[in-house]
């Protein structure tokens, strides 16, 4: 059983440059990307 942080994988609103979906990794903590993420 891990006792790490708790990790989320989210689906980002935007796609790569080949029109892939983007995910994020993410901790309970959260960052800019996921505030990015957030707004948009």
């Amino acid at each position: 059983m891990s006792t790490g942080p708790r990790r989320t994988l989210r689906l980002l609103p935007w796609t790569s440059p080949e029109a892939k979906p983007c995910f994020l990794i993410t901790d309970d903590g959260g960052g800019r990307v996921s505030r990015l993420a957030d707004i948009t």
